[in-house]
């Protein structure tokens, strides 16, 4: 066959004298770097990189091309590869990069002690049929096979989580080159039989078995390792990480950047990791919190990248420039210690009291609330706010609803008394976040239930049609939820502003009126030091965890900060029993009788659990006692804790990834045991740090 003929040209002997003079003049070190570069693998199409996508993707540095390169191998070389190193070196990445530059399909999965056969091969699962509006049971094909028929390439993140039976499923597959699935939910095709796609490509990760991942991590088998080649990556020298901060900045902060890029990383950095690796060094702290990889040094390069953003100029004051470089640091490297490594970070910033870059700001902080662009200010750390809103959207559903559980479902919907009551709600909602009443009473996280017992309560008493009493009724209602007397006065004055009644600006008798008086949260220095932190920190929405000793106040400081920022606040207090259900999701029976409700007739229905929630509808997950909880099921939300989030429903039978609202916020806490006394445990059950994978 003519086609199968190779023309050789002239032009190639050239190439190839070229190619083995180059060889024979190189050190031993270098020829497979030669190798590579030889080879050429483009993508078959091109295609234009906004910025975003410039920061996704990998800066290929020497070591980052040479890492690519090994991965490239795979287009002429089917064998699976298993990349192992530390934490933040590539491995990803590089799979990711490789992916993007030949143009094939990439499904990354992280495996966990959770994960089931089925949940790699596929499924039987609930599937809507579209004509009909009802749900029937399907099998559903799991990433593994969707991969393997379809020709994609396909990443199993941490690997050595997952059990050996469940890996043991997809070894005969990777033997034979087909894949052998038991179908029960179909008598005629019991045994459906596919094979393995040309274009399939295998990949997976992990993290070696030692240090603080020892004892952590699945030992796997022999035989089914031998199925690999191993790819053993090393952490990058610093002249490349300063080569990769420097391109990140350029398209920011182009006349900073190469400075920039020399303090982070040959500053900085390195005087961080030569300390940690001083024997002699009097401030060091070990735990798994303690483990500082590159991704720290990551996240502090978006922080000032966002900082860039909101600030329209980097600043040229040396002092001001010096101050934030010191903060920002503190963010990312100073606050994930404890004691001893806080002084160790501090002496880094001072140059060990000499001056340096300066101490963090963290003490006299100063905040502002700014009404007029909507934001709260904390020093110069901005964080947007946003107040109820004057709007009547729903509120007709609403009222029916709120009634309906008072036992009020007789009392009907009316516009106007709604109108009047939302109005002097949103009056006292922007009084309540002046910075005048805050510095005097201090923060009371008003909301819509206030609103609702007003309404409920006056119902109860008839007087919703008599407008004074009414009126006089809700002006005692607030009132009485305040302790200090000049706060009550400037509800009473809010009242009188709306309805224009002297009688409102004297003192009411709430005897009638039982309402329990709310505790103010006030902002001590030490809280306004944490909001400071937190509120920069989550410029780059990366999940963030506050610890601290039982009653200290983790929880109502974040429940505070979401109140400021108008933030829907899914709460769920973790348990060693605990299931990643109760994160994700999970299909319950249906048993809505309302013919209005959009999932009527259906079976069983899918219900998002509190992070799912949280990250598509833009809302906050805050999960309290996070050292509670199974390792195996944090390990269901490592892919959410990634850098780049990604949520695959897979439970649900899906295979695709669910899209992230940009207002979605992971928030955590946890009492460490270090904080309690040795021979005590927590009266949550907290008994142990998380891995140093998710700390990072």
């Amino acid at each position: 066959n003519t086609s199968d003929v190779v023309r050789v040209r002239h032009e190639d002997f050239l190439k190839a004298h070229k190619l083995l003079e180059n060889l024979n003049k190189a050190q031993p070190n270098k020829i497979d770097q030669i190798l590579r570069s030889h080879l050429s693998y483009t993508s078959s199409s091109a295609s234009v990189i906004n910025d975003q996508e410039k920061r996704d993707r990998l800066v290929l540095t020497d070591t980052a091309r040479e890492n690519v390169s090994k991965v490239l191998e795979v287009l002429d070389d089917p064998i699976p590869i298993l990349l192992e190193g530390s934490t933040g070196v590539g491995k990803s990445a590089s799979v990711m990069e490789a992916a993007h530059q030949t143009g094939h399909t990439l499904i990354r999965y992280n495996m966990s002690s959770r994960v089931t056969i089925d949940d790699l091969l596929g499924k039987i699962a609930l599937v809507l049929d579209e004509q009909s509006q009802t749900t029937r049971l399907q099998f559903v094909d799991g990433p593994f096979t969707t991969a393997f028929t379809h020709g994609y390439w396909i990443l199993f993140d941490e690997l050595n989580l997952a059990q050996d039976t469940v890996l043991q499923a997809i070894e005969s597959a990777l033997d034979t080159r087909q894949l052998i699935i038991r179908n029960a939910n179909s008598a005629q095709q019991s045994v459906v039989v596919h094979r393995m796609h040309p274009d399939f490509r295998l990949f997976a990760t992990q993290n070696p078995n030692t240090g603080f991942f020892k004892g952590k991590r699945e030992k796997l088998s022999p035989s089914f390792l031998s199925r690999f080649r191993p790819l053993i990556f090393k952490e990058l020298p610093d002249r490349e990480w300063r080569e990769i901060i420097q391109q990140r900045l350029s398209s920011s902060i182009p006349d900073r950047a190469e400075v920039l890029a020399e303090l982070l990383v040959l500053h900085f950095n390195t005087s961080i990791k030569k300390a940690l690796n001083d024997s002699a060094q009097p401030y060091i702290e070990i735990g798994p919190y303690a483990e500082i990889s590159i991704r720290e040094l990551l996240k502090w390069v978006e922080l000032l990248i966002c900082w860039q953003k909101q600030n329209a100029s980097w600043s040229y004051d040396i002092t001001s420039r010096l101050s934030f470089l010191s903060f920002s640091a503190w963010c990312v490297y100073g606050a994930r210690y404890r004691a001893a490594g806080r002084i160790l970070i501090e002496n880094i910033l001072t140059d060990n009291g000499k001056g340096g870059w300066g101490r963090p700001g963290l003490q006299n902080i100063k905040m502002t609330i700014d009404h007029n662009q909507n934001y709260v200010y904390f020093d110069n750390v901005r964080y947007p706010i946003r107040l109820e809103l004057d709007n009547d959207e729903d509120a007709r559903k609403e009222w029916l609803s709120t009634f309906t559980a008072a036992n009020l479902e007789t009392v009907d919907y009316n516009q106007n008394i709604w109108n009047l009551a939302l109005k002097l709600h949103v009056t006292i909602h922007r009084v309540l976040m002046t910075n005048e009443f805050i510095r005097l009473h201090g923060i009371y996280r008003i909301d819509r239930s206030w609103l609702w017992d007003w309404l409920t309560s006056a119902a109860r008493l008839n007087l919703l049609g008599q407008r004074k009493d009414l009126i006089h009724h809700g002006c005692k209602m607030y009132q009485s939820r305040f302790r200090h007397s000049r706060a009550q006065e400037t509800i009473r004055n809010c009242f009188n502003q709306i309805f224009n009644d002297s009688d409102l600006t004297r003192k009411l008798a709430s005897d009638d009126v039982f309402i329990r008086p709310e505790m103010p949260y006030v902002l001590t220095d030490r809280v306004l030091s944490t909001i400071k932190q937190v509120c920069f920190n989550m410029n780059i929405k990366q999940p963030i965890l506050i610890t601290g000793a039982e009653g200290c106040g983790k929880s109502e400081l974040l429940l505070t900060l979401a109140w400021f920022c108008g933030q829907q606040v899914h709460q769920l207090n973790i348990t060693p029993e605990t299931e990643p259900s109760a994160l994700v999701g999970q299909l319950i029976p249906n048993d809505s009788k309302d013919e209005n409700d959009p999932n009527y007739g259906k079976k069983l229905i899918w219900q998002h659990g509190c992070v799912t929630q949280a990250y598509i509808n833009g809302q906050w997950a805050l999960l309290d006692n996070l050292g509670t909880v199974e390792s195996s099921v944090l390990e269901r939300l490592n892919p959410v804790l990634e850098q780049k989030p990604m949520l695959i429903l897979t439970e649900k039978g899906d295979v695709d990834e669910q899209p992230m609202h940009t207002n979605y916020q992971l928030v955590a806490t946890m009492t460490p045991s270090d904080i309690r006394h040795p021979s005590q445990t927590s009266s949550s059950g907290s008994t142990s740090e998380l891995s140093p994978a998710l700390y990072n």
